[in-house]
């Protein structure tokens, strides 16, 4: 069986080409910079690009037809190279967003990327308060793991994943 994935903040398409390589089936991609949204409409030509900030998008037609609903947030306001506004700077303020979207869409299961930094804002009063949003109202089991990538890389970091199902 295929499942099928919405991925937010997308990029230039790293971890969708994961998901495409693990079998998964992209219902549409999202990103916000034309440069991004150019990469991926070459690179996946046959899958619907939306070139949007993702807090004017409506995703109600994906009501309970999605199974994973993935975003690559930008880590500017959680890391600890950045000023670590938090959830109220911009672009932190798009956790919020990922948390609508959720809403309205109704994923089988979420996968939210960060840096890890997000651990430590306000001695973790922060990651606390975002398990309990995307809790969603107890309906979502929440899990949080840090990987590092098994790709060579210029970048020897971790990168902080959250996952919910229900």
């Amino acid at each position: 069986m295929n499942y099928n994935t919405i991925e937010l903040c997308a990029g230039s398409g790293g971890m969708s080409s994961g998901f495409i390589n693990a079998g998964f089936v992209p219902l549409l991609l999202n990103d916000k910079d034309k440069t991004c949204c150019n990469t991926l409409q070459k690179n996946c030509p046959n899958i619907q690009v939306i070139c949007e900030d993702m807090s004017k998008i409506d995703l109600s037609q994906y009501k309970n037809r999605t199974d994973v609903l993935v975003a690559g947030l930008p880590c500017q306001s959680f890391s600890t190279a950045g000023k670590r506004g938090g959830l109220e700077s911009s672009p932190g303020n798009l956790v919020y967003e990922f948390i609508r979207l959720v809403k309205e869409v109704k994923p089988r299961v979420f996968l939210l990327e960060n840096v890890k930094g997000l651990l430590s804002i306000q001695k973790g009063q922060i990651f606390q308060m975002l398990i309990e949003l995307l809790r969603v109202n107890d309906k979502y089991n929440v899990y949080h793991k840090l990987l590092t990538s098994l790709w060579s890389s210029s970048e020897a970091r971790k990168n902080f994943f959250r996952r919910g199902s229900q």
